[in-house]
């Protein structure tokens, strides 16, 4: 499975919490999700300083 792949499901299960009403889940969910594209953006960042 591709990085875009991976990122698009991960999405699609915090967009699902974001409609639960447990907000200790959804904080969580939400950390997960920056810290994911938080790592996306510094790998794309660094194969583009390589070029």
């Amino acid at each position: 499975m591709s990085k875009e792949q991976i990122l698009k499901k991960e999405i699609i299960k915090w967009v699902k919490t974001m409609n639960s009403d447990d907000p200790e889940q959804f904080n969580s969910c939400v950390m997960e999700l920056e810290d994911m594209l938080l790592g996306y953006i510094e790998k794309n960042m660094e194969v583009e300083g390589n070029e």
